[in-house]
């Protein structure tokens, strides 16, 4: 039904626009130009845009039909107009009235129709990290919540974040699920796949394969360098007497979150034992990690939906 690639092939930043971006030129910076509505519209003919049945006046937002069962839901959940307008930099995500009363329109449509309908956007829908739940999770997700549990719209894909990361909630006795899919770029190199069968959806989310030795190898250690080096000068200035092995346990752990690998984070904690009571003491501050450290082991690269599923 649906290949994805990345938490960025759907709704990416390029809709909120962002006017301060700054692009490398050697060691010079400078502004980056816009990415106009028109821009976008072109970009993503392919992607189902051009042969929409339905568009948000508001938004770049579009109802577009995936197979003959099947209505893909294209949420545009930035701010972007006041990126645009008045040179601001919004990266939280938030849905007006008017475009709400168009999504209710579109999942009356396919009720009537007796379709299924999946939806897509940027922003969570629900929240994956308790760290990053202001300008990650829709700032309105409850009302969204509500309108799709009225019509069972049971999966939302979303991004922002860039980790692999598959979470539920029950609303109204409806099961929603919102995927996080990953983005390419980080460690993982995800892509995920969607199939409808006659009783169900399955998402697998699946490694690219790249034709290069050792690739995994390469992008973990690339992805690990990153955050190691980024953190070093906090971590021993904080941590003077262990900041070394104390940084090394929370850059792995960091590759392992983004992959959505829960089983080798459990591994390295439980082989880490002395670390992650540190982390979990009031001592360290870095409440993403303690988070991390705590989760469970449930899968986070495979889902089934059946139809009709409630709690």
């Amino acid at each position: 039904l649906l290949n994805m690639m990345g938490s960025n092939s759907f709704n990416a930043e390029v809709f909120g626009r962002n006017l301060k971006n700054l692009q490398a030129a050697g060691q010079a910076l400078y502004r980056s130009g816009i990415f106009s509505q028109d821009q976008f519209k072109e970009m993503y003919k392919p992607y189902g845009y051009s042969d929409a049945i339905n568009y948000d006046d508001s938004t770049l937002s579009y109802f577009y039909e995936l197979d003959d069962e099947t209505y893909g839901l294209f949420i545009d959940s930035t701010l972007c107009r006041y990126n645009e307008e008045n040179e601001m930099n919004m990266i939280g995500g938030y849905l007006f009235d008017e475009t709400l009363s168009w999504i209710e329109s579109n999942l009356k449509l396919a009720q009537s129709e007796g379709k299924k309908v999946i939806s897509f956007m940027h922003h969570n829908l629900i929240t994956h990290n308790e760290k990053f739940k202001n300008l990650y999770t829709l700032s309105n997700a409850p009302t969204l919540k509500d309108l799709f549990a009225k019509y069972k719209v049971q999966i939302n894909f979303s991004g922002h974040m860039h980790i692999q990361s598959i979470k539920n909630e029950i609303i109204n006795e409806t099961k929603i699920f919102d995927i996080c899919n990953s983005s390419l770029l980080d460690y993982g190199n995800r892509y995920g796949i969607l199939k409808r069968y006659s009783d169900g959806f399955a998402y697998d989310s699946l490694k690219i394969n790249v034709n290069v030795d050792n690739f995994d190898e390469y992008s973990y250690n690339t992805f690990y360098s990153k955050y190691y080096n980024k953190s070093y000068n906090s971590f021993k200035d904080k941590y003077p007497t262990k900041y070394k092995t104390l940084l090394d346990f929370c850059a792995q752990i960091n590759c392992y979150y983004f992959d959505g690998d829960y089983v080798k984070i459990r591994q390295l904690c439980n082989n880490n034992k002395s670390l992650v009571r540190f982390i979990n003491s009031s001592k360290f501050e870095n409440e993403y990690f303690k988070i991390i450290c705590n989760l469970d082991t449930k899968n986070q690269h495979k889902m089934y939906l059946e139809f009709n599923l409630h709690a």
